[in-house]
């Protein structure tokens, strides 16, 4: 497959593990311990997918995925523990796909390949004009969803602000 996946989770051992069926796979595949360092991975690397855990301190996991959403088409899935009502509502606040622990090397792979074709399939015939200065309240959408991600410029804004609050939760 070839495609690059962002591998984001403090659990060294399970952020190993995934690594590790994803590059059996043949994923390329970049794991990182925190959500800053997968920040900074996710504009150096452009990922097709983003696989993280739902710990995400010192940021809350619904504002580190709608952040991601906007620097990046790259779909995001989320692996944790927590009953239906936590899955339905990282769900509702955009995540892709919810995967419940202990994870299963085959469901992992297969919904990662899942989620990768439909991304593509997403971005496929869409323009490709520049969003540079684009508010983010007015990116373009596609009628099934798919958001356009945001340009460089407006991608400074949002790593300020991460900082700030990464360092205020500290």
């Amino acid at each position: 497959m070839d495609k690059l996946v962002l591998v984001i989770d403090q659990d060294a051992r399970e952020r190993r593990d995934v690594v590790a069926m994803l590059w059996e796979a043949s994923f390329q595949v970049v794991g990182v311990a925190s959500t800053i360092q997968g920040m900074v991975e996710l504009l150096d690397a452009e990922p097709a997918l983003i696989v993280m855990a739902e710990e995400t301190y010192p940021l809350q996991l619904h504002e580190v995925v709608r952040h991601m959403h906007r620097l990046t088409g790259a779909p995001v899935m989320v692996i944790g523990s927590g009953g239906m009502t936590e899955e339905v509502e990282l769900l509702m606040r955009g995540a892709d796909f919810y995967l419940g622990r202990p994870v299963n090397a085959t469901e992992l792979v297969s919904r990662a390949r899942m989620l990768v074709r439909r991304a593509e399939a997403c971005w496929e015939g869409m323009e490709t004009g520049s969003s540079a200065e684009q508010p983010l309240e007015e990116l373009s959408t596609k009628p099934n969803g798919c958001v356009r991600p945001i340009s460089m410029s407006v991608l400074k804004q949002n790593e300020e602000e991460l900082t700030r609050k990464a360092s205020a939760a500290c």
